[in-house]
């Protein structure tokens, strides 16, 4: 009877157990599925202001912009010119003046290669800022020019009068579902106040959220570890059945897997201050970022990928070495 009785007992306490575990687990993920959606949200925020001071940037720009179909075709070596093309005044010069301006006109083409290069460059870079940006409002209310290019910016006369862009452009600041902003996107850049409020928000919530989830992180992870350590000393002396194995593997593929909303967080979180355009006036708040970047920290530390893939890396090469050293004893 008393056996029967502490049978049924440890069932009914590791179904609470597993019930309990699990719904902790589906608020943590959930919990870091928002903060990972809360800085990417702020990541496209930044990817939006350096596309307006690219924009900026261009209109104040002198270097001459080419077309986009220029092609190198149109720049053709002197040697690959015709004969009826050449001006008759340079019908008489011998082999010195022509390798001058064989010389020069490789020195011309090096220069509209790197030009051409550039302007490419900057559309591509462009063109990938509007395509992300534009993901920030669901509504798709925040449409580009279907071809708008870099250097539509220097044929845009009233492009940032006032601050603002071309007219053409959709105003934000009175689109319905953009209230959380204090700013209408792509009307101009913010400010290192604003960086910094967003910043300060976004750590306060990962901050209350560790200090709630740390214990319960922190007991998974020294059980998984604990667990496999346990199976390595049994080794020492035991045999390895494959069951023992299978109970010693599935743990290690469960800590990926409970780590991995916290992972994405931090690794989305150190993406800010690469984020953040350059500016001078802007040095200190990457400097701080650097020291400071967002995390879910477990006690103060911060976990990431590589040391996910460390910790599992030392188990595995610690089994190894037992598998090693059990053939060669054997």
């Amino acid at each position: 009877m008393l056996c029967h009785f502490r049978y049924i007992a440890q069932i009914v306490f590791a179904f609470l157990a597993f019930l309990w575990n699990f719904l902790i687990a589906l608020i943590c993920f959930s919990a870091c599925r928002t903060h990972t959606i809360a800085i990417r949200t702020f990541l496209l925020e930044l990817d939006e202001d350096a596309m307006v001071n690219l924009l900026k940037e261009s209109k104040a720009s002198t270097r001459p912009i080419r077309p986009k179909s220029h092609s190198f075709s149109e720049s053709p070596h002197p040697s690959e010119t015709s004969p009826s093309e050449t001006s008759p005044l340079l019908a008489g010069v011998g082999n010195r003046r022509s390798g001058v301006l064989r010389t020069r006109s490789q020195s011309e083409l090096r220069s509209v290669v790197r030009d051409v290069l550039d302007d490419e460059w900057e559309n591509a870079e462009y063109q990938r800022r509007a395509s992300s940006v534009s993901r920030l409002h669901p509504q798709q209310i925040f449409q580009f020019p279907p071809r708008f290019t870099i250097q539509d910016a220097y044929q845009t006369d009233d492009a940032f009068d006032g601050g603002t862009v071309a007219t053409d452009w959709p105003n934000l600041s009175t689109a319905t579902g953009l209230t959380s902003y204090s700013h209408a996107p792509s009307n101009r850049m913010l400010t290192n106040k604003e960086i910094l409020q967003r910043y300060w928000k976004l750590q306060c919530r990962l901050m209350t959220t560790s200090l709630a989830l740390q214990r319960w992180m922190a007991c998974w992870i020294l059980l998984i570890l604990s667990w496999s350590l346990v199976y390595l000393l049994y080794w020492i002396s035991h045999e390895a059945s494959i069951i023992d194995m299978l109970k010693f593997c599935l743990p290690l593929f469960l800590l990926p897997l409970v780590c991995s909303g916290v992972t994405e967080v931090n690794s989305e979180g150190q993406r800010v201050s690469r984020s953040i355009c350059p500016l001078e006036e802007r040095l200190p708040i990457i400097n701080l970022l650097l020291k400071q970047p967002l995390s879910f920290t477990l006690y103060g530390y911060a976990l990431d990928y590589s040391s996910l893939v460390t910790a599992i890396a030392a188990v595995a090469v610690a089994f190894a070495t037992k598998i090693i050293l059990a053939s060669v004893n054997g």
